[in-house]
């Protein structure tokens, strides 16, 4: 190999180790922004931080109660190789949530529900029905629970909600692809938190 293909060697190597050491450099960077966020959030509610490591990636965690609920935010890497994120989910445990249900933007869903034998849910407001999509085994608890108000909070939120808020066996859950790193999508997530909690507390009739 003569000299200009020895330079090139080196060139392309050094590169290379360049773009590792930025990526690990922009990893520690991110990660230390999301604990001290998760820690700062933990503090100010006396909620319980705990953590995972992934390779380079610190998971954060905190749960406890929270506004009369037992709350867990938690993130976690899904997928595979190139194709690996983050994604930040809540959990709440409602005892008083005894049905299944989901709440969603319209293009959130497939047509999975029905064949689940969930079934379309509308309220007679064009608008509202056009925006979301409501899905539920049982109807009657389900419109019960959706009541003016929080069909009122639900369309507040509209523009924030960016996945769909279930409930399981009294547990609701709600995920975003991404981490809690920006302050918008900080406050998008609260959001839909707030307006989960608030159907905790909805008093069926």
């Amino acid at each position: 190999m003569n000299a200009t293909g020895i330079l090139i060697v080196v060139l392309f190597f050094g590169v290379l180790i360049g773009i590792v050491v930025l990526t690990i450099r922009w990893a520690i960077k991110q990660n230390k922004k999301k604990t001290l966020i998760f820690t700062e959030f933990a503090k100010e509610h006396n909620l319980q931080y705990s953590f995972s490591k992934y390779m380079f990636a610190t998971l954060n965690s905190v749960q406890g109660e929270y506004n009369g609920v037992q709350l867990n935010i938690y993130e976690k890497m899904v997928g595979s190789g190139k194709n690996q994120q983050v994604v930040t989910t809540f959990t709440l445990a409602s005892s008083g949530l005894n049905f299944d249900f989901s709440i969603g933007k319209e293009q959130f869903f497939s047509k999975t529900g029905k064949l689940l034998g969930f079934k379309d849910i509308e309220f007679g407001d064009a608008a509202f029905d056009k925006a979301f999509l409501m899905k539920s085994k049982s109807e009657d608890e389900f419109r019960s629970l959706m009541n003016y108000e929080n069909q009122a909070r639900l369309t507040a939120i509209k523009d924030d909600l960016a996945g769909t808020i279930s409930c399981k066996d009294g547990l609701l859950s709600y995920s975003i692809t991404g981490v809690l790193g920006h302050k918008k999508n900080r406050e998008k997530f609260m959001n839909v938190l707030q307006f989960a909690i608030d159907l905790t507390k909805t008093r069926l009739r």
